[in-house]
């Protein structure tokens, strides 16, 4: 018999130990459920799963479907297609973190005597959900908000926010998610394609803060329609009440697509799953009178709950000042006179003040007041308490539910928009 030295006993013991740990840490990426200690699924520590829907749409169908958006419905032709240092364009992937949600929602109003009612929704909720329970709950699976860092909400709200309400193929999130796509459109100098690396968005906003955006978007839709419904309603005559009935982290597949324009960077954003989702991006469409949609930040993209377009949340002037127009005016200005050689449009420089400030300059300024609102956003996403004690609540009997699973094809169409 072979005695073990203490020495080498402890060696051994190391082995043992460390082995299976780096099995762990190695595995654990692509495990269901996982956390960042890397230790195993019977683990007392709180863990959470993680799952996401795989990229279905090619980046060359989403670069087309962003080229068609920019050309045909913004109108950067001229700036898109001289190349050079007038314009030019750069698609990427990222899977974006989003909180989804499945929820109870049923909208009160008041008469005239102070007698609740939960009779009125406001659409597509009433067209899709015509015999709902008579307590006027309905059951919604699959509302989501952006949970990320990387990327403004109320650019990526539109794309996805209510996907999961639509695909349920959801998988466990796993390291193959990010191998890398081939794009045919960035061909390499020997012919082959290029491969587009996918990036994962790193995690931001808190649950509770996702939450509270869904509840806003809800309240604000109701309010809105009662009001043009009801000359003489106030504001928040609709009191919307909910119940979580789940909550769950998912990864949603993203292109996004970065198009300069005389040296200013803007990002458009596209489904990496829904084909039927168009783009959404910033309005290049804008115009002088105000109030109009021309004033819109965002155009594009089609999700039932972000159905408002979304104002500067204040004027560009108030936010930068007189300077930066005056600079941007003056390189607007010689990017419109080398489009006009270049096309060879005399009345092009007529009518150049006009072109710059539409396409150019209102946009620039626009974007720039949406990015500084939003980074005033982020921190607030990432420090929100867990806690919605603000958001009415109510629980149902599971009639809901149930209401929704036995007409979840008719209801889907409406939500949809096919019917």
């Amino acid at each position: 018999m072979t005695l073990i030295r203490p020495q080498q006993f402890w060696l051994l013991r190391i082995k043992v130990t460390l082995n299976p740990f780096k099995h762990r840490l190695v595995n654990k990426f692509s495990s269901r459920r996982y956390n960042g200690s890397g230790r195993s699924n019977n683990s007392k520590r709180k863990s959470f799963q993680l799952d996401a829907l795989p990229f279905t749409v090619s980046p060359d169908k989403a670069y087309q479907k962003f080229r068609t958006w920019a050309i045909d419905e913004q109108g950067l032709g001229p700036f898109l297609s001289v190349g050079g240092q007038i314009g030019s364009a750069q698609i990427s992937a990222a899977y974006t973190p989003f909180w989804s949600f499945d929820v109870n929602i049923r909208f009160m109003t008041k008469g005239s005597f102070g007698n609740r009612s939960y009779s009125w929704r406001p659409e597509p909720f009433y067209s899709a959900y015509r015999g709902a329970a008579p307590n006027g709950a309905i059951y919604v699976p699959g509302l989501s908000a952006y949970a990320g860092y990387s990327y403004r909400r109320n650019l990526l709200d539109p794309v996805h926010n209510t996907t999961p309400v639509f695909k349920n193929d959801f998988v466990p999130f796993g390291s193959w998610m990010l191998e890398p796509l081939k794009f045919h459109g960035g061909e390499t100098r020997s012919g082959s394609p290029q491969h587009l690396e996918i990036f994962p968005d790193p995690w931001n906003a808190t649950r509770e803060r996702a939450f509270s955006v869904i509840y806003d978007e809800l309240t604000d839709m109701a309010n809105e329609q009662y009001m043009q419904q009801n000359s003489d309603a106030r504001e928040e005559s609709v009191q919307v009440e909910v119940e979580r009935v789940s909550a769950r982290r998912i990864y949603l597949p993203t292109y996004i697509v970065e198009y300069t324009i005389l040296g200013i960077t803007y990002k458009a954003f596209l489904s990496g799953c829904d084909d039927s989702i168009i783009v959404s991006g910033v309005s290049h469409k804008s115009i002088f009178s105000g109030g109009s949609t021309g004033d819109s930040v965002v155009s594009g993209a089609t999700s039932f709950l972000s159905h408002r377009v979304f104002p500067v949340a204040a004027s560009a002037l108030q936010l930068f000042g007189l300077r930066p127009f005056i600079a941007l005016g003056k390189i607007v200005w010689g990017a419109v006179s080398r489009i006009a050689m270049r096309f060879h449009i005399v009345g092009l420089l007529g009518g150049g003040a006009l072109l710059a400030y539409r396409k150019l300059l209102r946009p620039y300024m626009d974007d720039r007041a949406a990015s500084a609102e939003w980074e005033r956003q982020r921190e607030h996403d990432a420090q929100m308490a867990e806690t919605y004690d603000r958001i009415r609540h109510f629980r149902d009997s599971g009639s809901a539910k149930m209401y929704f699973y036995r007409s979840k094809q008719q209801i889907l169409r409406e939500l949809s928009g096919e019917e």
